[in-house]
Parts: C-alpha cells; structure tokens; sequence
C-alpha cells in the first residue's frame, strides 16, 4: 500500500511538471502565422512580401524595453517541388533577413538593424547583400521592422519548363521560449505559396 502511495505520489508531480512545460510553451493569446503572403515578378525579378503576426507578446514589449534586443530571422526560399515522390524537393535560391530593434531609453528610440543575405544555385544572378541601420521613435514603425517585409528579393532564372513546380516557402525564426525553464530556444513558424504566372 506504501508502495503505491510513493508511486501515485511520483506520478502526479511528474504530471504537474509536464503541465507546467505545456502552460509556459503555450503561452497566452494568439498563435503567430504568417499572413498577406504573396509573390510579384518586377522585371525579371521575383519579390516575396509577407507578414508575421501575433508574434510579439507584452511580455516580449517589456524585454525589450528592459533593454533587451530583439532578434528575428526569416528565411525566403524559392523551391522546384519533385516531380516524383521519390525525388526531393529542390532550393533554387534562399534569402535570409534578419531584424533587430533595440531601444536606448537614454534617447527613448528603437535602434534598427536589418541585414540581408541571399544564395543562389544555378544560373540565376545573386543579389547584393545589404544592410541597413537607422533610428525611430515610433513603436509601431519598430515592430513593422520586426514583422513586415515587403518585396524580398529572390534570385531565380525563369524557365518555362518549371514554372508549374515553383512555390515560395517562407519560415521565420524568433521569440526567445525556455523549456523547463532552463534550456533557451526559438520558435519557428513556416508558410509555402505556389507560384503562378
């Protein structure tokens, strides 16, 4: 009987345990998506827009104004679906855009940081990488920085063959989360948009 009460004991901590893992990985409010994405072709070159949202918390408004950067990554990825189910999907081209904002409560702006990276394969022609700094006091500009971006290039070579295999994927990388309150990691959220022309 003693035995069964250490165990029954046992059990419920270990569940109360993974309930708080699930209640902190959870979270409160909305869960982010990536929303508006769409694709254009501007001269022979293919320009992603889309949006993150629900993807800052007032928990991470707070970090940030404790002094805090806050970091996102989104990666834009021009893919050749298979055409068989035993081949595999292939990258084309990938951009990369990372965005920080920080803010300097000495001055009380948001420090904005945004650098953007692109590969290629094939006989498309990269792009110039880039980055980009400057200052706003605008919390609603800051957070535009964070989520928005708006006409991403992509380097591609049209070819009518593959023109009814393409789609765009995009996945961003962001927030800070501790699991059991001690290991750090990033949450990931990704969308795919087949190209039509």
């Amino acid at each position: 009987m003693r035995r069964a009460a250490v165990g029954l004991r046992r059990g419920c901590g270990l569940l109360l345990v993974l309930g708080a893992v699930c209640v902190s990985w959870a979270g409160s409010g909305l869960d982010p998506v990536i929303s508006d994405l769409s694709s254009r072709i501007d001269d022979d070159e293919l320009l992603v827009s889309f949006r993150l949202d629900h993807a800052l918390s007032e928990d991470t408004l707070e970090r940030l104004h404790s002094g805090d950067a806050l970091q996102f990554q989104h990666r834009v990825e021009l893919i050749r679906r298979k055409a068989y189910w035993v081949t595999p999907n292939r990258t084309l081209g990938r951009t990369v855009v990372e965005s920080q904002v920080e803010y300097d409560s000495l001055t009380r702006q948001y420090r904005l940081y945004r650098r953007t990276e692109n590969e290629t394969r094939g006989d498309a022609q990269p792009y110039v990488d880039t980055e980009v700094r400057r200052s706003t006091k605008s919390l609603a500009e800051a957070v535009d920085w964070l989520v928005a971006m708006q006409d991403v290039p992509l380097a591609w070579s049209p070819d009518p063959a593959l023109e009814d295999r393409l789609k765009v994927r995009v996945e961003s990388l962001f927030g800070r989360r501790m699991i059991l309150y001690m290991v750090p990691s990033r949450r990931s959220i990704a969308a795919e948009l087949r190209l039509e022309f």
